[in-house]
């Protein structure tokens, strides 16, 4: 599950960031901005898991 749940959370971090890269031309913005703003929102999301374990 821990896997799963980081495999799910890289639609937002910048290498991957399908959903930020997505959502760019709806915002007329850039990708990677977009992505460091994501980032920075589900902070919680990535401390999460560690937390469970």
């Amino acid at each position: 599950m821990f896997v799963f749940y980081f495999g799910i959370l890289a639609d937002l971090t910048p290498p991957v960031a399908l959903a930020c890269f997505a959502a760019a031309p709806i915002a007329k913005e850039t990708g990677f901005k977009i992505s460091l703003w994501a980032v920075r929102v589900a902070l919680a999301g990535f401390i999460t898991p560690f937390m469970a374990v």
